[in-house]
C-alpha cells in the first residue's frame, strides 16, 4: 500500500518517485554481518576495519 492508502502496482506517481538504482549497497551485507559477529558499537575491531577500509578505500 502507498501512504495515500492505494494499492503499490509500481507505477510511478505521487507516493512513489523512482531515482534510479544502485548495487553498491550490496558490499554493506558482509560488513553488518561482521559488525554483528564483534559487536554494532565495536568500530575498532580490526575485522570490521579492514572490511571497512577495503570496500571504501579510493572513494570520494
Amino acid at each position: 500500500m502507498t501512504k495515500g492508502g492505494r494499492s503499490n502496482d509500481g507505477t510511478p506517481g505521487d507516493a512513489m518517485v523512482f531515482e534510479g538504482k544502485s548495487y553498491t549497497h550490496g558490499l554493506h551485507t558482509p560488513y553488518w554481518w561482521i559488525k554483528c559477529a564483534v559487536g554494532v558499537e565495536n568500530d575498532d575491531h580490526p575485522l570490521a576495519k579492514a572490511y571497512h577500509k577495503g570496500c571504501w578505500s579510493g572513494r570520494s
